[in-house]
């Protein structure tokens, strides 16, 4: 029996809980093809969830996967981060590589 790749398109804000399920989904390539990744705010704001995505993509090899910024806030109501939980940075303050590009938005 032939098994097919099932092709997602990732829609993360990353901090540390979804650069957890980003180093999962690369480390999945038998069973995940990620064909893109699309980073909002959330856990953090824009600027930093985009820079915690590439990084995961550079650490987990990815860095051929595009990467696209999306919205700076929700659609109806105002950005409230969940920096209380993942630090200022969204990565616990982890000492993490600077990041190899930005996102094509």
């Amino acid at each position: 029996m032939t098994r097919h790749r099932r092709k997602i398109i990732i829609d993360t804000d990353p901090g540390q809980d979804d650069a957890f399920a980003l180093l999962l989904a690369l480390a999945s390539p038998d069973e995940l093809d990620v064909l893109g990744i699309c980073s909002v705010a959330g856990n953090v704001p824009l600027d930093l969830a985009v820079r915690n995505a590439v990084v995961t993509l550079d650490l987990a090899g990815g860095g051929e996967i595009p990467l696209h910024a999306g919205r700076d806030r929700p659609l109806v109501r105002p950005l409230d981060t969940a920096q209380f939980v993942h630090g200022q940075d969204g990565m616990a303050g982890a000492d993490l590589p600077e990041p190899s590009r930005s996102a094509t938005s």
